[in-house]
């Protein structure tokens, strides 16, 4: 993914005198509280999509936030014609810790508003559907059954 088509996914989003980017994170935890634009954003030398929340949200919550993965973050490589396809890294166990805990604080937040008798709005479906799905296709790759 080009830092362009990144930063079109993202609000309030500004560039800073030295070729970064700010920006609002978009992770579920900022959606109900802080609205500052603490989300910097920049391109690596290799192409990357570089994520840093000053809030301390992990690259795998924000790109979940945008309904992207890790690997999206980074350039298309050039591929000769024959050349055998690089398989993607194996998931570090923090990462998906760090994916689980952000999908067990938006069930957290559903729950919240059930309690409180509140009408969810879309945008807050669509984030407990893909919380959801995840936490599925999780259960499903390692082996559990529902």
């Amino acid at each position: 993914m080009q830092i362009e088509e990144f930063l079109s996914r993202l609000n309030r989003v500004r560039q800073l005198p030295d070729g970064q980017w700010q920006a609002s994170c978009p992770t579920a935890i900022h959606q109900h509280g802080d609205r500052s634009a603490g989300l910097r954003i920049k391109a690596g030398d290799d192409g990357r999509v570089l994520v840093y929340c000053h809030a301390g949200c992990h690259a795998e919550l924000i790109t979940a936030a945008l309904g992207l993965t890790l690997s999206d973050l980074f350039a298309e490589p050039e591929r000769r014609p024959g050349a055998a396809v690089a398989r993607s890294p194996a998931y570090m166990t923090r990462d998906i810790a760090s994916v689980v805990a952000y999908d067990a604080i938006t069930a957290s937040i559903a729950l919240d508003h059930v309690q409180q008798g509140r009408n969810f709005t879309a945008d807050d479906m669509a984030h407990f559907q893909a919380s959801a799905g995840r936490l599925f296709r999780f259960a499903q790759r390692v082996g559990g059954s529902v």
